[in-house]
């Protein structure tokens, strides 16, 4: 008699061996959730590129709670325009710097307000926020390092050059004296362990990453020493230096022995173990351990390890390995296929309205400004601006950017008490004035015209060409997770969702023949496409069944046989989805009546 049974999607266990049950080593561009799955989403950027490839980035909350977001390449860094939305480099002297080493990136740190940045050829290089000029030199002569970290009010820096084995720290709260012996500074040589090469801070404990071991740095005020320094774990390499998390109370890192997490004041937890360890061990390039990157998603219980693959293209991460801890006993993991540079926590910086249409696609230059005949402005743009697929009454809003000190119109607003447009005129005040479209590539601005046209400026795109919604920003947004596209430009992951596939776990009737008419997904997606893997037997290749689509009862159409079997739910890019949770496969003994 046919069954109907319910098969939930199982963890993600790569490393487990088939055939087998409850788990699965498919479980593809999907976030783990308590029941099932959830969907991922597309990189969408916000910012212009960066002139090269990134190399590490940051925000920092000025005083006001506005965000400023930094970011490293090989020999530079830049501050982001919260208007624009371009790169100003900041670099120290306005000069290039000496370059990151190719296995390594600059790191950020942003103490009350100052940011510093960190790389082991320089000199730790400090700004005080909101930004005005560029880095300089942190003062009180501290030794260039690539790691950086705080503990309670102490700067702690490691990977020193000539000092592979040292982590120096500033005095308490006083970031320009690092003379040892000065107020609480000091460095400490680690006797054994072999050299340190990351470090994970917090309030009042630390934890120092070296060759063989992990120790705990623990702020001990009113002792005769700065730190209690206790060793927590031997024989517990570091892989890769960029892949510890620090989550506030939690951090997480992946050992030689596989990923780990150790809580406050404990000792290292296996959390990869027969999940991911093998099979992220056999697909990661080990050449390019700087794209093993970690980052944790301050609005989620989830951490996230970038990597590059053996198979994937030079100097790009191409998987991420995302792990929610709070989920069932140990956690549960998920693989996302993500190409990108760099991956961080990032809070949105405020946009004003005034700045939107610059960063609308499709700008078009202003190619002259001139007397319409009546007294008033023409702007003349290139390319056939107004055609069906622009609309930019729809959107309320545009925005005309003059060449710097020009006389004629550099913004304007829309007028809603009456209907027209309200323009600004550079340096004086608004003038009321309808907006009137005279040509394919003309438009005629109700002010008088000023002066003559100096060259430059040009015309916002459309609003809803923008690849992210408005809703998703305030002024000071909650920082999320982010990350660097190949193209050099921060984005979000708010896009539409992508290519999901999730299968189940694999199951037999102890050796017969299965066949399975129909497969009825447990999802919201009406788009969802069934097919069944089967094999012949244990010794067999996989095969893959052609897809169904759901029909008006949301049952996929299969007609399958074979032994070994598991269902496959595919959840096609750009489809509007939020849960997953499983399969209910019809099926029975191949032959009976």
């Amino acid at each position: 008699m046919a069954k109907a049974p319910t098969v939930l999607f199982p963890k993600y266990k790569p490393d487990q061996n088939e055939p087998g049950e409850d788990y699965s080593a498919v479980i593809q561009n999907v976030v783990p959730r308590v029941e099932g799955y959830g969907p991922w989403q597309m990189l969408v950027a916000f910012t212009s590129a960066l002139p090269g490839p990134c190399r590490g980035y940051f925000y920092g909350r000025n005083p006001d709670g506005s965000i400023t977001v930094f970011a490293a390449t090989a020999t530079n860094l830049y501050a982001l325009s919260n208007t624009t939305f371009t790169w100003t480099a900041i670099s120290a002297g306005g000069t290039p710097y000496a370059s990151v080493a190719s296995t390594s990136n600059w790191q950020f740190l942003q103490f009350e307000a100052t940011v510093l940045a960190v790389q082991a050829n320089v000199t730790p290089q400090a700004i005080t926020l909101p930004v005005s000029g560029n880095f300089a030199a942190l003062g009180g002569s501290p030794p260039a390092a690539g790691c950086i970290t705080a503990i309670n009010g102490f700067i702690v820096l490691s990977e020193i050059t000539g000092s592979v084995n040292r982590v120096q720290w500033c005095d308490l709260y006083n970031i320009t004296t690092w003379t040892a012996g000065v107020g609480f500074a000091d460095f400490q040589d680690l006797p054994d362990g072999g050299a340190v090469h990351g470090l994970s801070g917090g309030d009042n404990y630390g934890l120092v990453f070296q060759d063989l071991c992990i120790r705990s740095f623990i702020y001990a005020p009113g002792s005769a020493v700065v730190f209690d320094i206790v060793r927590i774990a031997e024989n517990d390499p570091l892989y890769a230096k960029y892949s510890i998390i620090n989550t506030g109370e939690k951090t997480f890192y992946i050992s030689a022995q596989g990923f780990k997490r150790i809580d406050p004041g404990g000792y290292p937890v296996q959390i990869g173990k027969g999940r991911v360890d093998d099979y992220f061990k056999g697909d990661v390039d080990a050449a390019q351990l700087q794209l093993v990157i970690g980052a944790a998603d301050p609005a989620q219980t989830r951490v996230y390890w970038a990597y590059k693959s053996n198979a994937g293209q030079a100097g790009l991460f191409d998987k991420i390995l995302c792990y929610d801890w709070s989920i069932g006993e140990g956690g549960e993991f998920s693989l996302i296929l993500q190409s990108g540079e760099y991956i961080a926590a990032l809070a949105r910086p405020g946009l004003s309205l005034d700045a939107l249409d610059a960063i609308a696609p499709t700008p078009l230059p202003v190619t002259g400004v001139a007397n319409n005949g009546s007294g008033n402005t023409r702007v003349t743009l290139s390319g056939g601006l107004f055609n069906a697929s622009f609309t930019i009454n729809g959107q309320n809003l545009i925005e005309i950017y003059g060449a710097t000190g020009s006389t004629y119109i550099n913004s304007a607003i829309p007028n809603t008490a009456n209907g027209a447009w309200q323009f600004q005129p550079g340096g004086g005040n608004p003038a009321a004035g309808k907006f009137t479209i005279t040509s394919s590539t003309t438009i005629d601005l109700g002010v008088a015209f000023g002066a003559a046209w100096t060259g430059g400026g040009s015309i916002g795109g459309s609003l809803d060409a923008l690849g992210f919604s408005l809703d998703s920003i305030s002024s000071a947004a909650v920082a999320t997770l982010s990350a660097v596209s190949s193209l050099h430009a921060i984005g979000f992951f708010t896009g539409v969702n992508t290519d999901a596939i999730l299968e189940t776990e694999e199951f037999d009737l102890e050796g017969d023949t299965i066949f399975c008419d129909t497969i009825r997904p447990l999802t919201d997606c009406s788009n969802a496409l069934i097919s069944v893997v089967t094999r012949q037997s244990a010794q067999a290749p996989r095969v893959i069944s052609a897809a169904s689509g759901l029909d008006a009862n949301g049952l996929g159409g299969v007609l399958v046989e074979g032994r070994y079997m598991r269902g496959r739910l595919e959840l096609p890019a750009g489809t509007t989805w939020t849960y997953a949770r499983g399969l209910q496969p019809k099926f029975e003994p191949a032959g009976e009546v």
